[in-house]
């Protein structure tokens, strides 16, 4: 007899330069795709979550793969915009 609890997605979406915190494919699985250090999602994003629905896959259809970001290989730096001022200071 067929459960609900046996229904899968099939294999975990692989993304180009990201990497999934697992890859079970059973039905309510979440699972989060994390770009690899110096790369970010089309949004700019480092994180994108996939739900299994038991049938498919359901996650933002603009989340096809990471890109290099505008800091190349590099995590971008942290930057802090100082009070008062349009001046922006950045830690490397």
């Amino acid at each position: 007899m067929w459960r609900l609890s046996d229904a899968r997605c099939g294999p975990v979406p692989l993304l180009l330069h990201a990497t999934p915190d697992h890859l079970s494919s059973d039905n309510d699985s979440v699972i989060t795709q994390t770009c690899h250090q110096g790369y970010v999602f089309p949004g700019g994003q480092r994180n994108a979550t996939f739900l299994c629905d038991g049938h498919s896959w359901l996650y933002d259809p603009s989340v096809t793969h990471c890109q290099g970001n505008a800091w190349g290989t590099h995590a971008r730096p942290f930057q802090q915009q100082l009070p008062g001022t349009d001046i922006a200071r950045g830690a490397a």
